[in-house]
């Protein structure tokens, strides 16, 4: 009678505490399969109703696993796979596996005839067997099927499956095919899918590792006149010298990507209604011709031979990529930006010594994120009116050179410098920025002159106001401040080797102080009359008897990832000393 008692008294307190809507609401938050809903049905019996014995069709509806390639029959993830197969087939609407081992393949064919409201069918990046397709009992549901065609046990996908899927599942509005291991039969499979009276039914193909002519290609493009989506790659990224050209026309695509093809010297492109563009590794490729007058997203990474954009027919660009372009001038790259007046995001990676945008050549860029391979590039000039976000970053392991950056934006919020250990001077020109970082990436015994790197904040009718100033992996010596109201400031690794009371005071309104890992002095002096919180996070050099500050409006003092914990009386006594100055001062708090 008791343990009846402690189970409805439990039961009261997990079920009665929220409504079955609110349940299910924070159930459908979890993965059906990695978070093991069938374990948190057992925690009581509303749970267990609404999870397992009643549960909504839509807690269930969507199974997706992604990179499951090490599996047994043994293994949590499969078990459980294996169940909600078994229990809730007539409430899945969408499968998708993506490269996962072919035991989740073999299981879903045994219970492929019960999934019959499915809606969605995905299998990429492995082996599955072409029963799954006859096994399938949802001709009126299905409308989605993006599968694997080179890794099946059957053979490559070919006319024959195209036509099943067609005649077999007539409500399928988007069908996609995925080749991506080379087989000798590859280049003859597609040839037969493109030549399939069936052929209009295709909208996505992706041809990977499939070495092909460029006349194959043209055709494949120009045949398929329901392609939504193409892409191609031979895996050819250092291909020899080539005077080839590849041809592509389409008035049906709306997104193509070209990667690691290395074997074209030149492309001519036609996609009138394309949206996206994307060229990745296409090394031997030295002159483009793109005719795409709805083109909203252009990417070019690693097209070293690629030295112009004269040809480029595209002025309706909102996002655009340039990186790794080796032979690109400066000048070709503006004149591109004039011709899309519309950009808002912009990514570069560029070899030239500096970088400027203005607002003649970008004057509705919002977003910009710079990579720097730390071979060149040392000065940048942003002077963008509606700029937002900038990103300013190294693409490989080397560091970056960069000594100089300015930004000209009354819109700028967000600012972000990443290991620039070189870096002398930041100008920043704004009325409000809410987040600034800069990572300076120096050794702890790195010795820098006073003044290494100034900071200069400048408005024309009062100071710059900063929501919240990171300094990481630098030696607060090394940086000069110009006046400024600061709200929250951050030193992550960093020497605290100096008077950090006369930073604090060049800071304007500082208001909360955050100290993570820095190292230094084992003492602390702070005297600011706005500061209200200090924490401190691992700062393993400062004695917790040596803090002394005098800020009359602080209220928190958080001292945290202590090696050992003060005892009560000594916490007693650094908390009334505080207090001497620092009358709002509520509790001290000191942890590990």
């Amino acid at each position: 009678m008791a343990s009846l008692e402690q189970e409805r008294h439990r039961d009261a307190e997990f079920g009665i505490a929220l409504p079955s809507e609110l349940w299910l609401a924070i159930f459908k938050k979890f993965h059906p399969v990695h978070d093991d809903l069938f374990t948190i049905s057992l925690v009581c019996k509303k749970w267990r109703d609404l999870i397992y014995t009643n549960p909504d069709p839509t807690l269930w509806e969507d199974i997706t696993l992604i990179n499951l390639r090490n599996c047994s029959y043994e293994n949590a993830t499969f078990v459980r796979f294996k169940n909600i197969l078994r229990r809730f087939c007539r409430h899945i609407k969408l499968v998708r596996l993506q490269k996962c081992h072919e035991l989740f393949t073999e299981i879903l064919l045994i219970y492929a005839s019960s999934l019959t409201v499915l809606n969605t069918l995905e299998i990429t990046g492995m082996s599955w067997s072409k029963k799954l397709l006859r096994m399938l009992r949802c001709p009126k549901s299905l409308k989605t099927v993006f599968l694997e065609a080179s890794l099946i046990s059957e053979g490559i996908f070919n006319q024959d499956d195209l036509q099943y899927i067609v005649e077999g599942f007539p409500q399928v509005k988007s069908f996609g095919l995925q080749y991506s291991v080379i087989k000798p039969d590859s280049v003859t499979a597609v040839k037969g899918v493109v030549s399939s009276k069936y052929r209009h039914h295709v909208t996505c193909l992706l041809l990977e590792r499939v070495r092909m002519e460029s006349s194959d290609l043209k055709d494949i493009v120009k045949n398929l006149k329901g392609l939504r989506k193409f892409g191609y790659g031979n895996d050819q990224i250092h291909g020899l010298p080539s005077i080839q050209l590849l041809q592509l026309n389409s008035k049906s695509l709306l997104e193509v990507e070209l990667f690691q093809v290395g074997d074209f010297a030149k492309f001519h492109f036609t996609f009138p209604h394309a949206k996206k563009l994307s060229l990745n590794g296409c090394t031997s490729v030295g002159e483009l011709s793109i005719e795409a007058s709805a083109l909203r997203t252009l990417r070019l990474s690693l097209c070293v031979e690629v030295r112009n954009f004269r040809r480029i027919s595209a002025s309706s660009l909102r996002e655009l990529t340039v990186r790794r372009c080796n032979a690109l001038i400066p000048a070709e790259l503006i004149s591109l930006l004039v011709r899309n007046p519309d950009i808002k995001l912009l990514e570069l990676e560029v070899y030239w010594s500096s970088l400027r945008l203005d607002q003649h050549a970008t004057p509705s860029l919002e977003n910009v994120a710079i990579f720097d391979n730390g071979e060149r590039l040392t000065a940048v000039d942003i002077r963008c009116p509606k700029l937002q976000e900038l990103l300013i970053k190294k693409s490989m392991t080397r560091s970056t050179i960069l000594k100089v950056v300015s930004v000209l934006s009354q819109n700028v919020k967000k600012v972000v410098l990443n290991d620039v250990p070189y870096l002398r001077k930041v100008s920043i020109d704004a009325e409000e920025v809410k987040y600034l970082e800069v990572n300076f990436e120096r050794r702890l015994d790195l010795v820098k002159p006073a003044e290494f790197t100034k900071l200069n904040f400048r408005n024309r009718s009062r100071p710059v106001k900063i929501g919240h100033l990171v300094l990481k992996r630098c030696n607060l010596n090394a940086l000069a401040f110009t006046s400024c109201n600061i709200q929250h400031m951050s030193l992550e690794y960093c020497n605290l080797d100096c008077p950090l009371r006369d930073i604090i005071q060049q800071c304007g309104l500082v208001k909360t102080l955050t100290l993570r890992n820095c190292y230094g002095p084992c003492q602390l002096n702070l005297s600011s009359a706005h500061l209200k919180e200090v924490h401190i996070v691992s700062c393993t050099s400062l004695l917790m008897d040596h803090i002394n500050l005098a800020c009359p409006s602080l209220e928190v003092l958080d001292v945290s990832g202590l090696s050992f914990l003060p005892s009560e009386e000594e916490v007693d006594v650094i908390a009334s000393n505080v207090r001497e100055l620092s009358p709002f001062l509520g509790s001290v708090k000191f942890s590990c």
